[in-house]
């Protein structure tokens, strides 16, 4: 089989995407009401359709960043695009749809200080963003509020700064210093005192605002649904709860060829566990992949080192299928790109971790069972670890013990 990517039409520019606002009782603006704030997890692909590049005076202040307060931690999420800039906290998120130091451009929302403090109490704000630079001459998103009808003052600025850090200044709040979080290492729930999570935006949570964590949970192996299908050695498509040890099912190698590998006992087989959240990546041909938010896949100009978590794929990225018409070891063709992310509940969890370290084709795309490294060392290692374990009978805690180390790295 030959590796065929996909294209989507053209994304959308910032203004092409309607205004997003912090949930409320009722349409904006609330006032002296509650019942305003992010239910659950605040939304982060508010911007994913838009490709439009940054304004040139934009610092680049995209994705997740943590304040550090000894041992307590807090989270900001940022989206950009064209001069559009999004800005979400645990209880609200505040769309600035155009950085161009005008009200009309700037947020109708609700005050995130009054949501933590009255538990969801309804205060209406309307707050203008311009991009500047400060006295070194460092990109800054800087915060306007109207005073008193006297005109526009400023209260916050987000600079970047050279060594890729983010100083947030207030007038009375002072200087907080924010540290840009390492990919696989974002916060992905919202937790309460009581144990009860909220791992999607539609989630609601009982606790109250200020009792909210935002912080990255441990989640379940990288998987897919029963529903997901592999394709056999003699051709023949099959759902991957279907699978045994010893099945020998289509994949592609590191180098981006097709080939045949084997389903080892380390994979994951879970059919009856119960409904979980899943991202499904659809192509503009129609292919469609459900996965779990942590399970890699390849990513990039070519196939297949270059990994990226299904949570991180966004609109313009490019992955991998494999055409029908194709014969093993077949080389790839030039890539393409992905179209949409969407969330929903599916049943089971599975993963085949492959004896040679090859990427399983699900649904007909390429993915992957581990990050690279793990890849790697599976290619390594299973071919004689396998065996051992099947001798001593003692794979079952070996792929316990592997799926927990899984969870805790992704």
């Amino acid at each position: 089989m030959i590796l065929v990517a996909l294209v989507l039409p053209l994304g959308k520019n910032a203004d092409e995407i309607p205004r997003y606002r912090t949930p409320g009782p009722g349409p904006w603006p609330q006032n002296g009401v509650t019942g305003c704030g992010t239910t659950g997890l605040p939304p982060t692909d508010i911007l994913q359709e838009c490709t439009e590049p940054l304004h040139p005076s934009a610092p680049d202040l995209r994705g997740f960043w943590i304040a550090r307060n000894g041992a307590t931690a807090k989270y900001e999420h940022i989206e950009m695009c064209g001069s559009r800039w999004i800005d979400k906290t645990i209880p609200v998120t505040h769309d600035h749809l155009d950085c161009n130091g005008t009200l009309a451009g700037g947020v109708e929302d609700y005050s995130g200080p009054a949501i933590m403090r009255s538990d969801g109490l309804c205060t209406p704000i309307t707050t203008a963003a311009k991009f500047e630079t400060d006295a070194t001459g460092n990109k800054c998103v800087n915060l306007y509020v109207d005073q008193f009808g006297t005109g526009l003052v400023r209260v916050v600025t987000r600079c970047l700064q050279p060594n890729g850090t983010m100083v947030w200044t207030h007038p009375l709040m002072g200087t907080t210093l924010y540290e840009k979080v390492e990919a696989g290492h974002e916060p992905n729930c919202i937790t309460c005192p009581d144990g009860t999570q909220a791992t999607a935006v539609s989630d609601v949570l009982t606790c109250g605002m200020a009792e909210r964590t935002w912080k990255r949970c441990v989640t379940d192996a990288p998987c897919f649904p029963s529903t997901a299908t592999v394709v056999m050695e003699n051709g023949t498509r099959v759902s991957v709860a279907m699978l045994t040890e010893g099945d020998a099912i289509v994949a592609a190698t590191t180098e981006g060829a097709m080939t045949i590998d084997t389903v080892t006992p380390l994979s994951i087989t879970k059919p009856n566990r119960r409904a979980r959240r899943f991202i499904t990546l659809t192509t503009n041909t129609n292919h469609s992949l459900r996965l779990t938010p942590e399970h890699h896949l390849p990513i990039g100009e070519s196939c297949c080192i270059n990994l990226k978590v299904a949570q991180s794929v966004v609109v313009g990225d490019i992955i991998w299928v494999a055409a029908t018409a194709a014969r093993s070891g077949d080389a790839v063709v030039p890539s393409r790109v992905v179209s949409t992310v969407a969330r929903e509940l599916v049943s089971g969890v599975h993963s085949p971790v492959l004896l040679n370290g090859g990427f399983p084709v699900i649904d007909g795309i390429v993915t992957s069972f581990d990050k690279m490294e793990g890849v790697s060392l599976a290619a390594f290692g299973l071919p004689w670890l396998v065996p051992i374990c099947k001798r001593l009978g003692v794979c079952s805690l070996l792929q316990h013990t592997a799926s927990w180390f899984v969870q805790r790295s992704v």
